[in-house]
């Protein structure tokens, strides 16, 4: 198994003593989970390990019966850590690792996801490594550790695509927003799908569903709505084929409806797509992490807009901004200051002021705009896209191929460091890059 060290300059796997759970603290979170596994009252502290894989074998599905017991779970998997049981370890950290994004600081997570890395290395267990680095690339990413986070998630997939481990290994139906976000544009996207259908495994369907997802994201955005639609479409079919309804999981759940919503999107039912959209936060909120939450409000608010739907833009804002606020991540903030200018100017009754967003220490809008120069031609292209000209309408102006034009945005996009049409106007004309 093979690893690029730079993945992990990252912090030192911590000493079991590091964490020195409060035996008392321990008894106290027994005694409350003793309704759900009585058999939990003739356990001793030395006997936690084997008690808490008891627990995970019960509730390893639920995510938030897995938050009730985390105290218990972690004070367990540092005394596995200690006595180097690390099969323990893997156990325990593979059923944490979905709720360490919603409960714990990367500060936290972070040395979990090492500690599974490592013992899953001493055991050879290349499965459970590979989820790990995935998830561990998630985090970092969303901790807005963005180059490291993309990197060590690249790792997973190569670790995955050349090993006798499942392709589809690394749940992506729980991680579909940090996919999207850290594949960027539609070029790689289309790369995704590629590399998913020229795996050696890929009889895991949900992989393919959530790579024809991400394409049918970034094809909407570039408008392009026929192969939207078709990879929408497919993505929907993977999972009911795969999945029946009365086994499907909360990340199976959210996903699909996510699909539907973008579904409707492209399809240009706006009222379907927002009952799809207010169902799909219903459930991130219970089920998923503040990422995946902000992700979705981003993208709804980003719909309403280019539907001239600004009187939805407010109270979507002011979620956004609380959970901007919980996880201090630049991306975020940028996803509020583009929201935020549209609550102004069409507060419906709401004023909305962009000086009560609390930003972080040291981090402010003005902190993040740098970008790479435009070319002449991409901003001729981004100037004819300001004025509402599709990209059939824009190749005809200039005289080149609509793949051209495509290919002319996706460079755009990722100089000004946004996903889409109307962010990228936003930033140019914050930057004065146009009028």
């Amino acid at each position: 198994m093979k690893f690029n060290p730079l993945h992990f300059q990252l912090l030192a796997l911590p000493h079991a003593n590091s964490y020195a759970p409060d035996p008392a603290r321990i008894t106290d979170a027994l005694k409350r989970l003793e309704m759900l596994t009585p058999e939990v009252a003739s356990r001793d502290l030395d006997d936690l390990p084997t008690y808490a894989l008891e627990y995970i074998a019960r509730y390893q599905d639920d995510v938030l019966q897995l938050e009730m017991g985390w105290e218990v779970l972690y004070a367990a998997l540092l005394r596995a850590w200690e006595r180097k049981e690390y099969g323990t370890v893997v156990a325990l950290v593979a059923a944490m690792a979905r709720p360490a994004g919603r409960i714990c600081s990367m500060a936290e997570a972070q040395p979990l996801l090492q500690m599974g890395i490592e013992a899953s290395r001493h055991i050879q267990d290349n499965q459970h490594c590979v989820f790990f680095l995935n998830r561990l690339g998630g985090l970092l990413f969303t901790s807005a550790r963005y180059w490291l986070g993309r990197q060590v998630w690249s790792s997973s997939l190569q670790l995955a695509a050349s090993s006798s481990s499942t392709f589809g290994l690394w749940q992506p139906l729980a991680s579909f927003a940090h996919i999207a976000d850290m594949l960027g544009n539609y070029s790689y996207a289309q790369q995704f799908v590629e590399a998913v259908l020229n795996a050696r495994h890929v009889d895991e369907p949900d992989s393919l569903a959530v790579a024809l997802f991400v394409r049918g994201f970034y094809g909407r955005l570039m408008h392009d709505p026929d192969e939207a639609r078709e990879d929408f479409r497919c993505c929907l079919r993977l999972l009911s084929d795969s999945l029946p309804a009365n086994a499907s999981t909360p990340d199976t759940r959210l996903f699909m409806l996510i699909v539907q919503t973008e579904l409707a999107r492209a399809e240009g039912d706006y009222a379907r797509s927002c009952a799809c959209a207010e169902a799909a936060l219903a459930l991130a909120q219970v089920y998923s992490d503040h990422y995946t939450i902000a992700a979705l409000l981003f993208d709804q608010g980003l719909y309403a807009h280019s539907q001239g739907r600004f009187a939805d833009i407010p109270p979507i804002f002011l979620r956004l901004r609380d959970i901007a606020q919980q996880m201090k991540a630049p991306h975020v903030y940028r996803y509020c200051h583009f929201l935020g200018q549209y609550s102004i100017v069409y507060p419906q009754g709401t004023h909305i002021a962009l000086a009560e967003r609390h930003d972080p220490p040291g981090l402010s809008i003005t902190t993040m705009t740098w970008y790479e120069p435009l070319s002449k031609r991409e901003r001729e292209v981004l100037n004819f896209v300001a004025i509402g000209l599709s990209n059939r309408e824009i190749a005809a102006q200039l005289v080149v191929e609509r793949a051209t034009v495509k290919k002319h945005l996706e460079h755009i996009f990722i100089k000004l460091d946004v996903h889409n049409r109307t962010s990228a106007i936003a930033r140019a004309r914050a930057l004065k890059v146009i009028l």
